[in-house]
């Protein structure tokens, strides 16, 4: 019912830093991430990647239909560019692939984005004792793992919502539930929301379908999602996530800013706290350290609980960057860096690097160090076997390139990633970057480059089975080489076409490519 309305106006809302300067500033709009309990988890590596193969088979027709023809420089920026002469997304596969791909980092235990920072319980008015309802959906057996475990501080910002259906429920009876509701958890933490307002025999077949970009229906339902609410039942939701927002969360994730930021000025910052840390270079043990668990020796480096003072830096850093106060942010992955340094412990070391390069990139910081911390994040993911965090790294370096126009670096980060990757679509799609990369370079040297990258995206889709896409790719690649007297990458590339089209069962096109690849052997001399 809210993920329509996750994108609150916070125009007129102004925000401190915690920082140093005290700045005062302004952001347009705040998202919400709504998450049902049962998703705060990460999902396994293998789910992720068939879920992330699916996505890009769902897209086998559209590749078949976006075979590029640019057999010279000049029909580039038609490819490349709409027809307002604006930047259109050519590869929408890999647009929907990454942002899949991304979500399966989510919900990790040593970034805290995706940790929640408020919880909205939700009750019907038709149970028997909502109140009680309320209080058993978060109790601590049903709460997340990342919770129980420790690695999220369960005391979180809660709202409870009494969802009133009004085809079923006694509004007298639900009004005094409400009233009772306040009693117990007081007036401003508590909202009743009305749905299904309108007649059975009166629904609204209008509706226009705002969830279909979140929640697919079922196989074999039928009928208008959202009939029987009326406009004043989905104003009133929207509504509700923005007062909630601006006079509830917003001010809540200020005020625990404000928290962690005075525990970690009193523990790290300040002359005091320096010296100290000059003179103690080794970790203490596990055992003088709150919320903190040593190595066991597994590779996995050591634990830091939700009230280690390490974890409430990072917590700290991701909030402030979460409210766009870059500086205080920055300051603060610095000062994690070093205490994750001094641990060993090298994931969340990679994930402070990460985060400190982005913000960099935001405040428009130095490039030198910028690309440093983006090194030691991809280095150290690598050297704890986090490959798919790695092509996370990678991916935000492309970006970073390509925002400035360092279109040759780009291309090094991405063939970097490949190379540390047995993935063959994770390859596949970033060879398919490197060679659009070649393609908007100005010289015919990467021209030639773009075609080859292709051919090599190709090979790699071939490989995990994507072969509409591999056509596709070979497809372009030859358009590129025509009339170049290549024979032998001719040869190759025909030979390949047509296996690729027998599997598809394209059998024209797969005769097309065998006589071509004959007429060249008729044409070459005797060896």
């Amino acid at each position: 019912l809210m993920l329509p309305h996750a994108v609150v106006n916070t125009s007129n809302v102004t925000f401190q830093s915690q920082g140093d300067g005290k700045t005062t500033y302004r952001m347009p709009e705040f998202r919400i991430n709504f998450v049902h309990m049962s998703d705060i988890a990460q999902p396994p590596e293998q789910f992720v990647d068939t879920h992330c193969a699916r996505v890009i088979d769902q897209y086998s027709k559209e590749a078949e239909n976006s075979i590029v023809d640019i057999s010279c420089r000049s029909k580039v920026p038609e490819y490349l560019n709409g027809p307002d002469g604006l930047a259109r997304d050519v590869v929408p596969w890999f647009t929907r692939w990454r942002k899949e791909f991304t979500r399966g980092l989510r919900c990790s235990n040593f970034e805290y984005f995706d940790h929640p920072i408020a919880c909205i319980l939700v009750a019907s008015s038709e149970d028997d004792d909502p109140i009680q309802k309320f209080q058993s959906l978060y109790d601590m057996p049903s709460l997340p793992s990342l919770f129980r475990e420790g690695t999220v501080d369960p005391n979180v910002f809660k709202h409870f919502v009494l969802l009133h259906d009004g085809h079923s429920s006694d509004l007298r009876r639900t009004e005094e539930t409400l009233r009772k509701m306040q009693e117990t958890f007081g007036p401003s933490a508590c909202t009743l929301i009305r749905i299904n307002s309108l007649a059975v025999d009166c629904p609204n077949n209008e509706q226009p379908d705002v969830w279909a970009q979140y929640r697919e229906f079922p196989e074999g339902h039928r009928g208008v999602r959202g009939r029987f609410l009326s406009h004043q039942d989905v104003g009133a939701l929207a509504k509700f996530v923005a007062d909630v927002a601006v006079s509830q969360l917003i001010p809540q994730i200020d005020r625990k800013i404000k928290i962690l930021n005075q525990n970690v000025s009193a523990v790290r910052k300040g002359f005091k706290n320096q010296v100290k840390s000059w003179w103690w270079s080794k970790p203490k043990h596990a055992e003088t350290r709150e919320g903190f668990i040593e190595s066991t020796g597994d590779g996995t480096g050591p634990v830091y609980l939700y009230n280690a003072i390490e974890s409430q830096i990072r917590q700290l850093a991701d909030l402030a960057f979460m409210l766009q106060d870059y500086e205080l942010a920055l300051s603060n992955y610095r000062l994690a860096q070093a205490d994750y340094k001094r641990d060993r412990a090298w994931r969340e070391y990679g994930g402070a690097n990460e985060m400190a390069a982005l913000c960099l990139f935001m405040l428009d910081g130095s490039k030198r160090e910028t690309e440093s911390c983006l090194d030691a994040a991809f280095n150290n993911y690598q050297r704890c076997a986090m490959t798919r965090h790695t092509i996370r790294v990678t991916l935000l370096q492309m970006d970073i390139h390509k925002s400035r126009g360092r279109l040759r670096e780009a291309t090094e980060a991405l063939l970097r990633g490949v190379s540390s990757d047995a993935d063959d679509l994770r390859a596949a799609l970033m060879m398919e970057q490197a060679a659009l990369c070649f393609l908007q370079m100005q010289t015919g040297a990467y021209f030639r480059k773009y075609a080859l990258h292709l051919v090599l995206a190709g090979h790699r889709f071939y490989k995990c089975s994507q072969r509409s896409h591999a056509l596709r790719c070979y497809m372009s690649a030859l358009h590129t080489y025509r009339g170049r007297c290549w024979t032998f990458i001719d040869d190759h590339i025909h030979s390949t076409l047509a296996k690729h089209s027998i599997a598809l069962g394209r059998v024209d096109d797969a005769i097309s490519f065998s006589v071509r690849l004959l007429a060249n052997n008729a044409n070459k001399p005797p060896e």
